[in-house]
């Protein structure tokens, strides 16, 4: 019992930390254009193990149920730069979840709010 007790703060704990999310419009060296995503997490003495990438071009849907991109080198901060199919003139939204794995399970923290760019 006390061991479920001890799970369930530590998950409680990880719902509460808050991602913040920018992006920016970046050159690849190759010349291609590309959108950098960055985060930073505020979770306090937890560290995160990785972290999920979401993108829809539609505001509130469109993000799927699969990640579009999954960071596993763990920390409270990263980025992920995002050259694959984009498009110019398309406005991208860009949302990430952290995760923490105990006893082989995820939890989840709560969504960043959205990071929004526009191809040029």
């Amino acid at each position: 019992d006390e061991a479920d007790a001890a799970i369930a703060a530590q998950t409680e704990a990880i719902k509460n930390i808050k991602i913040k999310l920018s992006s920016k419009q970046i050159k690849t060296k190759s010349g291609k254009k590309a959108v950098k995503v960055t985060w930073t997490a505020a979770a306090g003495d937890k560290t995160l193990d990785g972290v999920e990438v979401y993108r829809s071009t539609q505001r509130y849907k469109g993000y799927g149920k699969e990640p579009f991109y999954t960071s596993t080198k763990g920390g409270n901060t990263g980025s992920y730069t995002n050259t694959k199919s984009l498009k110019k003139g398309t406005k991208y939204y860009y949302r990430v979840r952290g995760f923490v794995i105990i006893d082989g399970q995820k939890y989840y923290t709560d969504w960043s709010l959205k990071a929004i760019r526009t191809v040029k």
